[in-house]
Parts: structure tokens; sequence; C-alpha cells
């Protein structure tokens, strides 16, 4: 299902500032989960002027954004938190945008099905970490990340 609206993007995801092609639109009119927000929105790779806007890679539901003004190529940063995880505990977790929680010193970035993800992704070793915290539970865990969608 794709829902259509203009919006006015910025050339930065919050999202996924990893790459280049991603925007955060502010839609025109509440796409029908409620929200004026679209964060990542991706340009269309063979040059179409249209955005696409999406919850997680794993939900094909869409907003489609026709931006009112030109969106210039973003700066990316490659060492960028991701914009959504696989754990290898099977969760998926997408990373939260604006003001979050803290657990001491380390931002609750990620919101999973059945968790949260604290800090971003250790990625010194082959396997990357994260510290989840499961619903329910006082307790952060090491948990490997399987998937990283960037």
């Amino acid at each position: 299902m794709v829902f259509q609206t203009t919006a006015r993007c910025e050339n930065n995801s919050e999202a996924d500032s990893s790459r280049s092609d991603a925007y955060r639109c502010f839609l025109n009119q509440n796409e029908p989960n409620g929200s004026n927000l679209a964060d990542p929105c991706f340009s269309d790779p063979f040059g179409g002027s249209d955005l696409l806007c999406f919850q997680s890679p794993t939900n094909l539901s869409a907003v489609e954004v026709q931006p009112t003004t030109p969106v210039a190529v973003a700066a990316s940063s490659p060492s960028a938190p991701p914009w959504a995880l696989k754990l290898t505990n099977r969760q998926l977790c997408v990373y939260l945008t604006g003001a979050t929680a803290a657990l001491g010193s380390e931002r609750l970035n990620y919101g999973c099905q059945d968790g949260d993800v604290y800090g971003i992704p250790d990625r010194s070793q082959p396997l990357w970490r994260v510290s989840y915290q499961a619903k329910g539970s006082s307790q952060l865990i090491t948990v490997g990340v399987a998937i990283s969608y960037t």
C-alpha cells in the first residue's frame, strides 16, 4: 500500500544518515498512522523526483512523497548508526529519532518489538554487538547483530 502526498524535505535523514540518498520529510497531510513526519525517505535510484518513505526495512507499506522544493544530495556518514538492526535474538530494531531516554551514559537508540537497544553497535568484531534490554527487564545484555540495514 502506498500513501501519496507532498512534503517539505530536508537533505539529511536523522534515521539513516549513513546514506546520501536518505531524506527527512515534513508531510503536507498526515499519513494513515497519523504522523506528518517521514524519515527516512529514499530517492528513486532511476532518477525520478519522488521519494519513498518506510517505517522499517521489512514493512513494504510506503509513503510516496513529491517534494515541494528540489532536494539536494545529502552528506553521508558511513560511521553513523544504521537505520535498523536485525539481532541474533530475532528482534527487528529501528533507529529512534528525536529525544529518547538514557540508561547511564547510553542513549536509547533503537526500538524493537520486545525491547530496546541502548548505545550504538560495537563494530570492533566481525559480529557486531549491542546492549539490549528486553521489555520488563532491568538488565542489559549483549546481543549480536545479524543484519544491519543502511
